[in-house]
């Protein structure tokens, strides 16, 4: 066996193992960078400028605990989970390999939790989880337009790699509970 086998394999391994590791390297300084940053404007009147922090996404059962931005583009989303108002609904999007990595443990009647900007918690609670193709989305959030639910999106499945051909939506409808934050 050549001597420079050994190290060859252990180059290779370590550029492949590479990738994964920075993406949980940013995914963590991303974390802390939000709590700070949230942490100075979670009390203050949100303005609707586009990019600005919205609310703060918290599924515990998932594992989910993420800022999230107004606005949607490529760009935010590459950032944080992003809002886009749909009717009365809510719609949050992130990526299944980041933000929403836990949302394929989410069953029904499990609690969600939306910390809205001036100091409101909205309690919501997952009723529906749909698995639909990328075009029958609209047609999915057109169901709920008139309706007030909050609806997470994110690409399906959950281990495709390279761009997936389906979407995950989860319907979470408030359960009441809403209270202001102490």
């Amino acid at each position: 066996m050549p001597r420079s086998l050994p190290i060859l394999l252990l180059l290779l391994g370590l550029a492949v193992s590479a990738r994964p590791a920075g993406r949980r390297v940013k995914r963590l300084w991303y974390q802390w960078t939000a709590f700070n940053v949230w942490n100075s404007v979670r009390m203050q009147p949100a303005t609707g400028e586009h990019g600005e922090p919205f609310a703060w996404l918290t599924v515990p059962f998932a594992g989910i605990n993420w800022m999230v931005l107004d606005g949607a583009d490529k760009e935010q989303l590459a950032l944080f989970p992003c809002r886009e108002p749909v009717g009365q609904s809510t719609l949050i999007m992130g990526h299944r390999d980041t933000h929403f990595q836990g949302l394929e443990k989410l069953a029904k009647g499990d609690a969600v939790e939306l910390e809205l900007r001036g100091g409101e918690i909205r309690n919501f609670q997952c009723q529906e989880i749909h698995v639909v193709e990328k075009d029958e989305v609209e047609h999915l959030m057109d169901k709920y337009r008139g309706k007030d639910h909050l609806l997470l999106l994110t690409c399906y499945p959950f281990g495709y790699i390279g761009p997936a051909p389906q979407r995950f939506v989860v319907v979470a409808r408030p359960d009441g509970g809403v209270r202001p934050v102490l």
